[in-house]
């Protein structure tokens, strides 16, 4: 913001404000909960027969030393949570059920699980996941083409924040800091149907997704970021187009 002839108040030398944080919460945690699905998936529904599961777990810790003493530790304090999904259709999920709807009765209900991790040690954090079905959907396309898929997707990252204290509660969170993330999907090539007699490609993404993003919280509610990604689309062979995507984004975001 300097570079853009900001020039901010002076401030005092900064040194890290303790906190007191709330009472943690119990270690395991979940939910179960229960809907009527879309009647492109079943037609002619009326009863409230698909749900949803999920169970996780949380942990923290300080290696056993009062934060003012872990000032300069890379790895404490540390947080760890993890947790497990269950659905009983994933094509319920608002992509899936959007870009598939010409074949929902096709394929009928599919089953699905999730898996995420995030963990934060020091002044960096990871976050992981995995999204897949259980079981393979089998259609037939605009084309007339026999499918037989069975989606999934999985992403990581990995962020680091600049000026980094131990009462900092979540990385990226304020001051400057820094992401890089790599996804991948499976069975996610798309699938083509006719708009007007002309085959077109729906329901795709990419094969694997590269980005990185910093950022700057300029001031208490105003966030300022970019972001460079790079998109590897599905090869010619699996019904894709074989090139790479680039692309640049910015973002200003105030919270108040």
């Amino acid at each position: 913001m300097r570079w853009l002839g900001y020039t901010p108040l002076p401030e005092r030398p900064f040194r890290p404000t303790p906190v007191t944080f709330p009472f943690d919460p119990p270690p395991f945690y979940g939910s179960v909960m229960t809907y009527r699905g879309s009647d492109s998936i079943i037609p002619g529904r009326t009863k409230i027969d698909d749900y949803n599961a999920s169970l996780g777990f949380r942990t923290r810790g300080n290696c056993g030393l009062p934060y003012d003493q872990l000032t300069g530790s890379l790895i404490c304090p540390w947080t760890v949570d993890f947790h497990v999904d269950y659905d009983t259709s994933v094509f319920e999920s608002r992509f899936l059920r959007t870009s598939y709807l010409p074949f929902l009765n096709q394929i009928g209900r599919i089953p699905g699980v999730a898996a995420s991790l995030k963990t934060s040690f020091g002044p960096f954090a990871f976050v992981g996941e995995a999204n897949a079905a259980i079981q393979s959907a089998q259609f037939i396309d605009g084309l007339g083409i026999t499918r037989n898929m069975m989606p999934m997707t999985w992403q990581a990252s990995i962020a680091y924040q600049f000026d980094w204290n131990p009462w900092v509660q979540e990385i990226g969170a304020q001051g400057d800091f820094i992401s890089l993330g790599y996804s991948g999907s499976k069975d996610m090539a798309g699938v083509a149907i006719l708009q007007n007699g002309v085959p077109t490609r729906i329901g795709f993404v990419p094969q694997h997704r590269l980005f990185l993003t910093g950022g700057e919280w300029v001031m208490d509610g105003l966030k300022v970021a970019v972001e460079y990604s790079a998109n590897w689309d599905y090869p010619v062979s699996a019904g894709g187009t074989g090139r790479v995507a680039h692309g640049w984004f910015g973002l200003i975001q105030l919270n108040f």
